[in-house]
């Protein structure tokens, strides 16, 4: 019998077409994808970006925050920093998910639940009162004081942050911070940047870590690539509480691929109150309107159609080819010719045509059909030169022109 593997379906918070993807991450590297799976892998973190449904290496999972009930012997390097030492089972039967809506139990019987708004996500850590009984399995530390952490890590699912920096105010606790990442299935590097804040208890203390070790000074931190440690080095901030009165402690953390000044501006103006039932509602309303009855209005076609289709032949005006897979702003493998071609042709035959240059269109189609990119594995067609003189390409094409994945032998499943 040949083994069914999970789908890596996104199962956390999001909002229709939002960007914010709010989940538990695992540490099973083959079914992390879309963060969380309904395995028996550990618990890494809680992070806030995600893909779904895909294969190959897992991709995004920037910035994930890990929530402890308080340091055994209440010294701070007795907390665990790293995704190794941190990873935790979860409590089987806990974990619970609707539209705009996620929630797990940890074995530390800290109980995360999470929701979002298009950029940001809010997440609501229930500590147990009882500290003594902070693991549920009794391998672990028996007892710890009461004085919760929240850390977030400057890392992502593949683990392939290059630089990265943070920075903490001692007076909010907020966390704030940049990290440049490679995309799963594509060229290049992207910057994402976030800014965490937190309400529910008063601060303890703040600081940085790196690697195991932490400490409240300095409020800053840098990391660049250091040519020795792959994966880099684990690197983040932390901020700790004081008890909270009712056991709980909200985060919200916004995202932004422009700045973190603008990460902070989505939190601030999306979740201004942290009202975690006031934001789950929204998100299961607007889910709520999205799977409705659909009805058409066949009296004209959308100025979002028509941007989307402006929008390709932009790019092959700023670029030289049109697009075909976007990995975080990067350009993505390819996988079976440039399909943009065919979202042109299909609009020019539905006569889609108010402010659309289908002159500069039809080049960029002409383009992708007759002129080999150096680099056909992210744009345009490979094996051009034998398709015109021999009207097929072989699977064992010799083809001087450009570089790309060899010809498929079949069609992909």
């Amino acid at each position: 019998m040949t083994e069914l593997l999970i789908g890596h379906v996104f199962p956390g918070a999001t909002l229709p077409f939002g960007m914010a993807k709010a989940v538990a991450d695992i540490n099973n590297p083959d079914e992390k994808q879309g963060g969380f799976a309904s395995d028996d892998s550990d618990i890494t973190g809680f992070s806030h970006m995600h893909d779904s449904g895909t294969g190959g290496s897992p991709s995004l999972g920037n910035f994930p925050l890990f929530p402890q009930t308080g340091c055994p012997g209440d010294i701070l390097n007795d907390c665990l920093f790293t995704k190794t030492d941190r990873a935790s089972r979860r409590i089987n039967g806990t974990a619970e998910a609707h539209p705009g809506y996620f929630a797990v139990s940890l074995n530390t019987s800290i109980h995360t639940e999470a929701t979002v708004t298009n950029h940001t996500a809010l997440y609501r850590f229930t500590f147990p009162s009882n500290s003594a009984s902070n693991y549920s399995d009794s391998t672990r530390q028996p007892s710890l004081p009461y004085s919760p952490l929240i850390l977030v890590d400057l890392t992502d699912l593949p683990e392939s942050r290059s630089n990265g920096s943070v920075k903490v105010n001692p007076d909010t606790g907020r966390l704030s911070g940049t990290g440049t990442f490679n995309p799963s299935f594509g060229i290049g590097s992207y910057n994402l940047h976030f800014c965490a804040d937190f309400k529910g208890a008063e601060i303890r203390d703040t600081g940085v870590f790196m690697n195991n070790r932490a400490g409240s000074q300095p409020k800053n931190l840098s990391v660049t690539p250091d040519g020795i440690n792959s994966p880099p080095l684990p690197a983040g901030a932390w901020t700790q509480f004081n008890a909270p009165a009712n056991n709980q402690i909200l985060t919200r953390v916004g995202i932004s691929f422009i700045s973190i000044e603008k990460a902070c501006k989505n939190a601030e103006n999306e979740i201004p109150d942290f009202d975690f039932e006031k934001v789950l509602t929204a998100a299961e309303d607007a889910w709520r309107e999205k799977l409705s009855v659909i009805s058409v209005d066949a009296t004209g076609v959308s100025d979002e159609l028509q941007t989307m289709v402006r929008s390709l032949i932009d790019i092959y005006r700023h670029e030289g080819k049109l697009p075909d897979c976007r990995m975080s702003l990067c350009k993505g493998f390819t996988q079976g010719g440039s399909n943009a071609d065919i979202v042109l042709a299909d609009s020019y035959l539905k006569n889609i045509t108010e402010n659309v240059d289908w002159q500069t269109g039809y080049e960029a189609v002409v383009s992708d059909a007759e002129d080999e990119p150096e680099d056909w594995s992210i744009e345009g067609r490979g094996g051009l030169h034998s398709w015109k003189t021999l009207g097929y390409i072989p699977t064992d094409d010799f083809d001087p022109y450009g570089v790309g994945p060899s010809p498929a032998p079949s069609p992909e499943p």
